[in-house]
């Protein structure tokens, strides 16, 4: 891989839904591969992706893990349905940010990332507590 400018430009795009050689031919070679929940991370997935980016000469930067039923309507709603904080998906959404993680392990992206939510302020509330641990 070549070495990346300092704030080079990347792109953000989707498994199953984008395609890398049409990013890369867009001129840019570096970005941050999004995965909605719904994607298996199978070992066939992960070594068609390592060698995608080595065929590309693509760096990826970060993996996106996207959770089922966020919605970013509006404020409100997002406080409700994204990230950790709601109780009822927080559970199933910490399993597949560690699955994520090894996804990413496993195609040598350094990083991961996600919407963590509203994190109460009050750092006593037991959602926060709970999402910190």
């Amino acid at each position: 891989m070549q070495a990346l400018h300092d704030l080079e430009v990347g792109i953000m795009f989707w498994a199953g839904r984008d395609d890398l050689a049409q990013i890369k031919s867009l001129g840019v070679r570096c970005g941050q591969l999004g995965l909605a929940e719904n994607v298996e991370l199978s070992s066939a997935f992960s070594s068609g992706w390592k060698a995608a980016l080595a065929r590309e000469q693509f760096t990826l930067l970060t993996v996106f893990c996207a959770y089922e039923g966020e919605d970013y309507a509006d404020i409100p709603t997002v406080e409700r349905t994204v990230g950790f904080i709601p109780r009822a998906t927080r559970e199933r959404r910490e399993k597949r940010t560690l699955e994520v993680s090894d996804f990413a392990a496993a195609i040598g992206t350094p990083a991961i990332a996600c919407h963590i939510g509203f994190v109460p302020e009050n750092n006593q509330h037991p959602d926060y507590i709970a999402v910190r641990a």
